[in-house]
């Protein structure tokens, strides 16, 4: 008789608690970056001629057109994933980048926060770590974050 009662018991209970709980908000993916904000959209140069690359530069896109900000977070959320669309350089360039510009290719997704003086200035909040991009080349990749980066 005992064990009758307590499975109703258990269920009331659960029932009560689901009530009380919140309801949990559905989460939204939103994708922050130029993909579609120039025209003609931008293609990688590589492996033409002369086969472009930034080096040793940490950047980033203020204005494309007449869009501003087409990099910053448009709310408060996680960053979970970042993107890269990468030219695919021949052997030849290849070796020419690896020997004249530092080693293999490699990034990462950083956040910085404006300042409000001077002018244009930055401050890095977060970062991620660097991933090498020599099995991407000729590819859009997207590298899943260990740590999630909170903006």
């Amino acid at each position: 008789m005992a064990h009758m009662r307590r499975t109703p018991l258990a269920l009331l209970a659960s029932i009560a608690l689901a009530l009380v709980l919140p309801a949990a908000a559905p989460a939204t993916l939103t994708e922050v970056g130029v993909i579609g904000a120039t025209t003609p959209a931008t293609v990688p140069s590589c492996p033409g001629t002369p086969c472009l690359a930034v080096s040793r530069t940490t950047g980033f896109q203020v204005k494309v057109g007449t869009t501003h900000n087409v990099l910053s977070a448009p709310r408060s959320g996680t960053i979970v994933a970042w993107s890269i669309t990468l030219g695919k350089p021949n052997a030849t360039q290849i070796k020419f980048f690896n020997a004249n510009e530092g080693g293999e290719s490699e990034a990462a997704i950083a956040i910085l926060r404006p300042q409000p003086k001077p002018n244009l200035t930055y401050k890095l909040i977060a970062q991620s770590p660097l991933v090498k991009l020599a099995p991407y080349f000729g590819k859009t990749a997207q590298f899943p974050l260990v740590n999630t980066i909170h903006v």
